[in-house]
C-alpha cells in the first residue's frame, strides 16, 4: 500500500507502508487532524508513537515541525520509516527508535510539543498509555490519539471527532 503526504513541502510525495497488519491513517483523516492542529505544528518536536509507516510524523515534518521521533516495536515498520525518511531527505531531523511503546514512554526523558498515538485497536492500548504519554507533553502542546470509537481516553479532550469506527481525541496540556 502506498500513502501520500497531503500538504506542505513534501506534498504528494509517496510513502511506503509496512503492509499487512498495519492500519495507516487515511489521507482524509490525516488532513482533518492537521487542519485541527495546524497552529501546533510549526517548529514542534514531534513524537510519533506506534509509528507504523511514520505517515503522521512525516506529515508534521512536511508542515514545518522541527524534528520527529518515531517509535515502533516492529523491525519491518522501523525499516520502512528509515526508507521513508531517506526518500524525503529528512534523516538529520528524525530519530527512529525500535522499542515497545510502553517501555519507551516509561523511560523517556524528552518532552514534545506534539504527540501522535495510533496504537493497534482491540487491545485498549490507547486508554492504557494515554496518561503516561501525557506526561511527555510540553505545556501548550497537543496530544492526538487515534483509537477505536468504543475506547475511552482518560484525559480531558478539547475535541473528539469520529470517522466510522475510528475516533480522534485531542488533548491540550495547559
Amino acid at each position: 500500500m502506498s500513502l501520500r503526504i497531503t500538504a506542505g513541502s513534501f506534498r504528494s510525495m509517496r510513502l511506503q507502508s509496512p503492509g499487512q497488519g498495519v492500519r495507516p491513517t487515511s489521507d482524509k483523516v490525516r488532513q482533518a487532524v492537521f487542519s485541527t492542529i495546524l497552529a501546533y505544528v510549526q517548529g514542534a518536536h514531534v513524537l510519533d508513537l506506534f509509528a507504523g509507516s511514520g505517515a503522521l510524523g512525516f506529515e508534521a515534518l512536511s508542515r514545518g515541525a522541527a524534528s520527529a521521533t518515531f517509535v515502533d516495536a516492529s523491525k519491518r515498520c522501523i525499516d520502512v520509516i528509515k526508507k521513508n525518511a531517506a526518500a524525503l531527505g529528512v534523516l538529520e531531523r528524525v530519530s527512529i527508535v525500535k522499542a515497545e511503546a510502553f517501555s519507551f514512554v516509561g523511560s523517556c526523558s524528552s518532552s514534545y510539543g506534539l504527540i501522535f498515538v495510533d496504537p493497534p485497536y482491540h487491545k485498549s492500548f490507547a486508554s492504557d498509555i494515554a496518561r503516561d504519554v501525557y506526561k511527555l507533553l510540553d505545556i501548550g502542546g497537543i496530544l492526538v490519539i487515534e483509537h477505536e470509537s468504543s475506547a475511552t481516553i482518560p484525559l480531558p479532550a478539547f475535541k473528539q471527532k469520529r470517522y466510522g469506527g475510528t475516533s480522534i481525541t485531542y488533548v491540550l496540556k495547559e
